[in-house]
């Protein structure tokens, strides 16, 4: 089983992190913490992102007629 979290996992731990932040009962060195650790979150949710962007494009490259989605 790995030991890496779900994006949905740690989406819920930075949104509790920055509810706590955002509450300004956190002293400055544990909200500098806090941040700190909140953007390796980001950083961790970000790459699984890109991670399943790559899989979502194989996946419709494998179709050859679909089209790509675009923003």
């Amino acid at each position: 089983m790995s030991n890496e979290k779900s994006f949905e996992e740690l989406m819920a731990q930075l949104e509790t992190m920055v509810r706590r932040l955002e509450s300004g009962d956190v002293p400055l060195e544990e909200g500098l913490q806090a941040y700190g650790e909140g953007m390796k979150l980001v950083e961790a949710a970000k790459k699984l992102l890109q991670g399943y962007e790559m899989r979502v494009e194989k996946i419709v490259s494998a179709q050859g007629d679909v089209e790509p989605f675009e923003e």
